[in-house]
């Protein structure tokens, strides 16, 4: 955590500093939308048809850097949503006829660091670009929501994995494309769509390995 911390106050006083006009091409903020699953790898080759996705919105502050024609870099520090949820059949206490499903969500939250280079594509009103590049991930914590039939009542917590198991750190990457434009106001606006790949096993173990997956669509202004 230590280090996301020392990255947002280096972008902080570059961007203040006089070497910004060289070093700094813009910065801004982004607001986004996101859709994440877990692959769960077991060494029997088991799968299951009941996972589900889960969904989130995220928030980060970027800064592009090292302005060369048509090609810069992104740094950016953002919180994002992981996780992944199952569906199960809730049957009867009397008999095997099922009174719905129940969906389990299990809700990750990370601080993510992406750097991605940024090659940009002019156009008549604005700039599509393509991005790609590492990504490290630091682990804050986890939580558990429920969606029940109406009327169902669990006395104990339902709980799929023990995510306090998950690694605090991990490095993965992020590649995208957007579209960017100052034509429509007095700041530049953007749309961005993202996906998002671990390099790195969250969770391994003699019977399971797990990862992240997720894909973002974001909208920012450019300062």
């Amino acid at each position: 955590m230590k280090n996301t911390y020392r990255i947002l106050i280096l972008l902080l006083l570059l961007s203040a500093s006089p070497l910004n006009a060289q070093f700094i091409r813009g910065y801004g903020i982004k607001a986004g939308y996101t859709n994440a699953t877990q692959a769960f790898d077991y060494k029997t080759g088991a799968v299951f048809s009941n996972m589900l996705d889960v969904t989130g919105y995220n928030f980060a502050a970027y800064a592009e850097l090292i302005d060369f024609p048509f090609i810069s870099a992104v740094a950016q520090i953002e919180f994002t949503r992981r996780g992944t949820g199952l569906e199960f059949v809730i049957t009867g206490p009397n008999g095997p006829e099922p009174l719905g499903t129940l969906k389990v969500y299990s809700k990750l939250d990370y601080i993510s660091v992406p750097v991605m280079a940024k090659m940009r594509v002019p156009l008549l009103i604005g700039q599509l670009y393509f991005l790609a590049g590492p990504r490290f991930d630091h682990y804050l914590g986890f939580r558990n929501t429920y969606e029940a039939p109406a009327g169902y009542v669990t006395t104990e917590p339902i709980i799929f994995f023990n995510y306090d198991k998950f690694k605090k750190n991990i490095f993965g990457y992020s590649a995208g494309m957007g579209f960017e434009t100052s034509s429509l106001l007095p700041v530049g606006v953007l749309v961005e769509f993202r996906i998002n790949r671990d390099l790195q096993d969250s969770y391994s173990s003699e019977t399971v390995k797990i990862r992240n997956d997720a894909w973002d669509i974001w909208v920012g202004i450019k300062l």
